[in-house]
Formats: structure tokens, sequence, C-alpha cells
């Protein structure tokens, strides 16, 4: 009689053994699937700002940018780098340069301080004036075409078309740059 009293207790144990583990696993597969779902949301909620200007909104991602954002923020470099005169080109692109991708910081660095000592030595100032702009945000691109205008000191220097190329890395919320460069003989619209 012992016995099947003790062979009783071992079976109720086991089930409720089994059913412990049937209930932990289905935990542990829900704490899995919810940690996923909260993940996927934090890289996917959009987050729509507005200038305090009353400009057009933006939106974006951790993950992905809307066509405006990276128009703005490539006008935002452009301007950076280009609307410049000899006493402000080292903090233009200073700043321009904190958004640039660490693996081509060193070669940007090296261009943009090419670019700077030109300015200053020969007192060059120049404003872009953007004409048209095409961003693909699925690419992170953006062509910009306009006109530079420069000076030296007073004198005026012919105006040039240019269009330049914006190609950017996005990730985790930040915009970095991976390329900027000047497309010579492009014909404009």
């Amino acid at each position: 009689m012992d016995f099947h009293i003790h062979q009783h207790r071992i079976l109720k144990l086991t089930s409720r053994l089994n059913l412990m583990v049937v209930l932990v696993m289905g935990l542990l597969s829900s704490n899995v699937l919810l940690a996923g779902f909260t993940c996927y949301a934090l890289l996917h909620q959009k987050v729509e700002i507005t200038p305090f200007m009353g400009g057009e909104s933006y939106q974006k991602t951790d993950a992905v940018v809307d066509t405006h954002y990276l128009m703005m923020m490539s006008e935002n470099f452009l301007y950076a780098r280009l609307n410049v005169t000899p006493e402000t080109v080292i903090t233009n692109h200073n700043r321009l340069l904190s958004f640039v991708d660490a693996k081509h910081h060193a070669e940007f660095a090296t261009q943009l301080q090419k670019e700077a000592q030109l300015i200053q030595k020969q007192q060059l100032s120049s404003h872009f004036d953007v004409l048209s702009m095409q961003a693909k945000p699925a690419h992170l691109t953006c062509v910009v075409q306009g006109i530079l205008k420069r000076n030296v000191g007073r004198r005026e220097l012919p105006d040039e078309p240019r269009t330049y190329t914006l190609k950017f890395n996005y990730h985790l919320g930040r915009l970095t740059i991976q390329r900027f460069a000047h497309q010579p003989g492009v014909n404009h619209a």
C-alpha cells in the first residue's frame, strides 16, 4: 500500500514538474518575443519634427529618414562648406567634420584643411545658391545643383554652376557623411 501511495505522489510531483517546465518555457518564449517586438518598435518608431518657424515637417526613425530630412541636412552641410569667409571657414568646416563618417574622417579633414588654407591665404569668400535638389532616401544620397558665387576681397569672380553629390550613412538615428563631392561637367537644367 505504501508503495502505491509513494508512486502516486511521484506521479503527481512529475506532472507538476512537467507543468512548471511548460509554463517556464512559455514565459521564456513570450519574453523573447516581447523583447523582439520592443526592439523593432524602438528602431521603427517615427518621430515627426516641425521646425520652429513653421516650415515643412520631416519624419525620421532610428532606421529610416524621409526625403525632406535628407534635403534639409544636405542643404545645411552645403552651406557649412560653401558659405564661408576667411573668418568663418574654420568654424564651419569643424562643424561639418562632426558629421563625417569615421571611416572617411581623415581624408575629409585633409581636404577641408586645404580648402581653409586656400580661402584664408587668398581672402576668398563664397556663397552657394541652391537651384534644385534630388534626394533618394532609399540610397541615402542627395544631388544638389546651384550657383557658386565667390569673391576675392571685394572683387567678384564669375558665377559658377555647380553640382554636388552627398552620400550618407544612417545608423541608430545618426546621419553621417560618407561622400561630399563636386561633379565637374554636369549640365544644369
